[in-house]
């Protein structure tokens, strides 16, 4: 069909007002598709743009938190009537620590084999029937 046709087939078609306004709504429409298209570049376009500058601002501002210890607080005497402070020991006062002797030592653990390694003084009692850790 020529395009001669085909407008005639229109006029036909619509009556005098009615394609004028078929016209008008296609315009419409198109042109509000076209916009609502250009909105949403704009947008894309912007956020893609301001996302570099917002990363940038939050790692200026942005810091890890600081490791601190917690206080320690000395509990106060007045809200605590159970606490009882007693004098430090004078240990001029103590009664001596009682030592043995490396015979009496051998013998507390006789069935086992044991042994004292090391200088006189410094030595380490050992037990043979345990593995050792190896030291690199």
């Amino acid at each position: 069909m020529k395009r001669r046709h085909h407008d005639d087939l229109l006029k036909e078609t619509f009556a005098d007002g009615e394609l004028d306004a078929l016209r008008e709504a296609t315009l419409n429409r198109g042109l509000a598709a076209i916009r609502a298209k250009q909105k949403f570049r704009l947008l894309r376009n912007t956020v893609f743009a301001a996302a570099p500058l917002l990363l940038l601002v939050a790692a200026l501002f942005w810091h890890a938190p600081i490791a601190t210890a917690p206080a320690i607080v000395a509990p106060k005497t007045a809200s605590l009537p159970s606490l009882k402070i007693y004098p430090a020991a004078n240990v001029a006062d103590m009664a001596p620590i009682p030592t043995i002797s490396d015979q009496e030592l051998m013998a507390l653990y006789a069935n086992r084999p044991v042994g004292l390694l090391g200088k006189p003084g410094q030595q380490k009692l050992v037990f043979f029937d345990q593995p050792t850790k190896s030291v690199d």
